[in-house]
């Protein structure tokens, strides 16, 4: 009885050992992992936040609207209600949606609307009217030498953080136009120009300065696309 007695006093140190060994092995890593977060934070409230820039240049805003192609007696066709029809000219690119790639055009716009919908025909040229996708944007109006930004850089839908130097930079307010899923049109609030952050500002306002590690060419005048998110009657 006394030797079953010793052998689970020693089994029962030997796995104490063991649990404080694993233990103490635990608290060291965890010691680790906090001093290099604390050393990475360290290091970003001396440098400041990284953030990537963009240099607001103009560029041709183009605006679109999201129409449904059909088969219309052979042709290619979409319906639209009267105001959308206004907006629209004979010749406008048809292009893939939230695409620059060009597919098309505007051969024909009905002045008589539908007697049954009420609604205005349009046919398109240069689509085969065998394509798997149906949902296409259309030139609506090209604006030139509009301030568009990149959507990712605009926080709550009206603040752009704006760069002072190279290690300040300041939330302004601006009043924005038509978006997209690419880029928003800037009506107030910044000027060409001016150098924005269009990543990492979220950790401005905790670590008070920036440090630029990247800029974005964006001197290139390139065509911003805008597509309508309401899509036209069909």
């Amino acid at each position: 009885m006394k030797i079953v007695s010793v052998r689970v006093v020693l089994y029962l140190a030997i796995f104490l050992i063991f649990v404080f060994f694993i233990e103490a092995k635990k608290a060291q890593v965890a010691k680790e992992k906090s001093q290099e977060v604390e050393s990475i934070l360290s290091l970003m409230m001396e440098n400041g936040a990284p953030v990537t820039t963009y240099k607001v240049e103009p560029k041709d805003f183009i605006e679109r609207q999201k129409v449904t192609l059909r088969n219309c007696d052979g042709s290619i066709c979409f319906y639209l209600s009267r105001d959308k029809k206004q907006q629209l000219n004979l010749g406008a690119t048809l292009y893939e949606m939230n695409s620059n790639k060009k597919v098309g055009k505007i051969n024909y716009i009905s002045q008589s609307p539908d007697y049954k919908t009420g609604l205005y025909k349009v046919t398109v040229s240069g689509l085969d009217i065998q394509a798997e996708q149906n949902v296409y944007d259309v030139e609506v109006k090209t604006y030139t030498d509009s301030l568009v930004v990149p959507t990712q850089a605009l926080e709550d839908d009206r603040f752009l953080w704006v760069v002072e130097s190279n290690e300040k930079a300041k939330k302004v307010e601006v009043k924005t136009g038509d978006k997209n899923y690419q880029y928003v049109q800037i009506k107030e609030g910044i000027k060409a120009g001016q150098i924005i952050v269009l990543d990492g500002a979220g950790q401005i306002p905790i670590y008070k300065k920036i440090k630029i590690i990247n800029e974005v060419d964006s001197s290139e005048k390139k065509v911003a696309p805008h597509a309508d998110n309401s899509e036209a009657k069909s």
